[in-house]
């Protein structure tokens, strides 16, 4: 039998190795819109700069981010399910390394579909919104007799959010952060939902464990309130409770909760029982925890 640390490990280590797979998601994500903009910006450069020729250009531009919506939705529906299956499996190598075998039946396909119904609406509702903002620009820059140059550079200024020098400017450095965050917020919300549905299936043959609020530490803004539920404890089907809010989690990132309770939240639950020691020396001080899987 393993001891608490090979579990812990284990446990981190897929954690890690979800997270990095969301990062190139979110690049796959970002490498698509940039090439939606590349597009639209080239038209705009293409068109004569006349009122005439303006429904020809949004015609254009529609068609752009329509592809875009395409893509992006292709790309997202799929990491959700493979993160949904990768939830599930990960679960089962754990409960393995605690020799642990059973058979359980798959998790139902429709709770799924379920999520990638919320992820098409989300994404359609971000390209609407791109839509309208480019709308807008160009709108305004033909009532003020703005150059078509400036508004290339209005609409078109670092998109690739993230990266390069200084600060994301102009209309698709919004757009980027949406589309960011929707595909970390919606492939999360897959991995954690699958992985909390196996964990409490499995736990009715694990005697004693329980499942731990884990705070890893946010890449920017680290939530008080989630550092607060660091460490609590709680039985396979009892709810966390976020202490300042009073909000019930069944897990990090439960999609029942209201937005603000997941919204960039980075948190993870581990499995944990008595037998493993001390908890506070198994789980670590809060946001520094994650790198016991290095």
């Amino acid at each position: 039998m393993p001891n608490g640390d090979d579990m812990l490990r284990l446990q981190l280590l897929q954690q890690k190795i979800r997270d990095g797979q969301v990062l190139e998601g979110v690049r796959r994500m970002i490498a698509l819109l940039n090439e939606a903009r590349r597009g639209i910006v080239a038209d705009v450069m293409e068109t004569d700069w006349q009122r005439f020729y303006l429904p020809r250009l949004r015609t254009s531009i529609e068609r752009h981010l329509e592809q875009w919506r395409t893509l992006a939705l292709k790309d997202l529906s799929g990491d959700q399910a493979t993160n949904w299956e990768q939830g599930s499996a990960d679960v089962n190598r754990l409960f393995t390394q605690m020799n642990v075998r059973v058979a359980l039946p798959e998790l139902p396909t429709s709770l799924l579909q379920s999520l990638q119904d919320k992820g098409a609406r989300t994404l359609r509702g971000l390209a609407n919104f791109a839509k309208d903002q480019i709308d807008r620009t160009i709108a305004l820059s033909l009532i003020t007799g703005e150059s078509r140059e400036a508004t290339i550079d209005r609409i078109g200024r670092h998109l690739e959010y993230g990266t390069g020098e200084g600060k994301p400017q102009g209309k698709f450095a919004t757009i980027a952060a949406r589309a960011k965050f929707i595909y970390e917020h919606e492939v999360s919300a897959a991995y954690a939902d699958a992985k909390y549905r196996r964990f409490a299936q499995s736990a009715q043959y694990a005697p004693g464990l329980k499942k731990v609020w884990l705070h890893q530490g946010h890449p920017r803004v680290p939530r008080p309130d989630h550092i607060a539920m660091h460490g609590q404890v709680r039985h396979p089907d009892e709810d966390f409770t976020n202490p300042q809010t009073g909000a019930q989690l069944a897990f990090p990132r439960d999609r029942s909760a209201d937005i603000g309770e997941t919204a960039g939240c980075t948190c993870t639950f581990v499995g944990w029982r008595d037998a493993f020691g001390d908890l506070a020396d198994y789980i670590g001080p809060a946001t520094t925890a994650a790198r016991r899987a290095a």
